[in-house]
């Protein structure tokens, strides 16, 4: 694929196509079978060629699973979270003039995380499916739109 200045480099991320400057959002994400990914919120200017922290002060807010089990919200310094219920769907919820991004069990409605900001600057859905890791790890991820 031709080398493109939107594109990720070091990771398999991508952002979602429509991007927000103000409003309330909620969108889900199906992350059944996975063993792995990476969701939430970035802004549009992110650095997307070479490796850089997954962090707020990078203009990163994100949720991430890794082995199944080992669930972090990635802030500084980034937080454990205690898996309670099975998290096959995943709800974001931005509130862009509150400076929250709120991460849901969309299942249960069960709160995860919130990260608190000011936001000032087009804000995006992220979505990192991560590696196969040899068919461990093959299910996509689904995004869902809630009526």
């Amino acid at each position: 694929m031709p080398d493109d200045p939107e594109r990720f480099d070091s990771s398999v991320a991508v952002l979602g196509s429509k991007g927000f400057t103000s409003g309330k959002w909620y969108w889900e994400v199906e992350v059944a079978k996975k063993t792995k990914w990476t969701v939430g919120v970035a802004k549009e200017s992110i650095i997307r060629k070479g490796s850089c922290p997954l962090t707020p002060e990078q203009g990163f807010w994100l949720l991430r699973l890794r082995n199944q089990a080992d669930l972090k919200a990635l802030d500084l310094p980034p937080c454990s979270l205690k898996l309670t219920n099975n998290l096959n769907r995943v709800g974001i919820y931005l509130d862009y003039e509150g400076g929250q991004v709120s991460f849901y069990n969309a299942k249960t409605m069960a709160h995860i995380y919130t990260f608190s900001s000011t936001f000032m600057e087009k804000l995006y859905p992220y979505f990192c499916p991560c590696l196969n890791d040899g068919g461990e790890n093959k299910e996509p991820l689904h995004i869902l739109h809630p009526q």
